[in-house]
């Protein structure tokens, strides 16, 4: 008979729940700031995350995967059944690295404008550079769709040759919308983790733009699913997202 751990095990991949605590107490969830801190922020944002993961196992009729991203780097992983009832599981299950020999690279014979950014690349005209990588990405983007390997190469490469520019806002926004793309759809592992950690490193250092705390909420949603052991990019990101107000938009 298999107990109650073995049975939230068991329960689907998706869908997985994900949610941000800022060190103040305030919960981000599905896109948005649900709560201020309370008197005891802990049991607070726990119970607010556990109603919300209620009512979407509800809409369904089915069991949601939940990670808690806390302050202090750790997630907790939960399993929340339309009744509420959570059971803590080690793990959620992650999606598998895949085989595409897409993620090798974009092609240049396809995409003439890859040519132009490295020419200005080996000039060092970083703008140019970043000028032309916008250009492909684009191209890219219109000729496969968004949901495509060669459409995150060629925003990862945006957003690298954004960096060199000094565009530290546009280089961090890239980078962690090319993490999250490599990680959706299975680019090769060590190369996810090390888009991930450039992402965290880009965004850390990125000015006050107005979308900064929007696209730190993406990151850190990120990191609970993908890195739930890396306590410190989860901590240094979490920490970064308490400015007054929480940052709501």
């Amino acid at each position: 008979m298999k107990t109650d751990q073995q049975s939230a095990e068991a329960a689907p991949r998706l869908p997985l729940l994900t949610a941000l605590v800022s060190p103040a107490g305030a919960v981000h969830m599905l896109g948005q700031w649900l709560t201020d801190h309370g008197d005891d922020q802990a049991d607070t944002s726990t119970s607010t995350v556990l109603e919300v993961a209620r009512n979407e196992a509800a809409k369904t009729g089915r069991p949601v995967r939940v990670a808690i991203a806390r302050p202090d780097g750790t997630v907790d992983s939960l399993v929340v059944d339309p009744a509420g009832h959570s059971e803590p599981v080690n793990a959620h299950p992650q999606p598998h690295p895949t085989s595409n020999p897409q993620w090798q690279g974009i092609p240049e014979r396809q995409f003439t404008l890859l040519a132009t950014v490295r020419a200005a690349d080996r000039i060092g005209n970083w703008r140019a550079a970043q000028l032309a990588a916008e250009r492909l990405t684009l191209t890219v983007t219109a000729s496969v769709g968004t949901e495509h390997p060669w459409t995150v190469l060629a925003t990862e490469l945006h957003g690298y040759f954004a960096l060199r520019a000094g565009d530290q806002s546009a280089g961090s926004r890239l980078s962690v919308a090319s993490a999250i793309g490599r990680y959706e759809l299975g680019s090769p592992q060590a190369d996810t983790a090390e888009c991930l950690m450039r992402a965290v490193k880009s965004w850390l250092q990125s000015d006050t733009s107005p979308d900064r705390i929007a696209v730190g909420c993406a990151l850190g949603h990120l990191l609970a699913k993908a890195t739930p052991k890396a306590s410190g990019p989860i901590s240094l990101v979490l920490g970064a997202l308490d400015i007054p107000s929480h940052g709501r938009s």
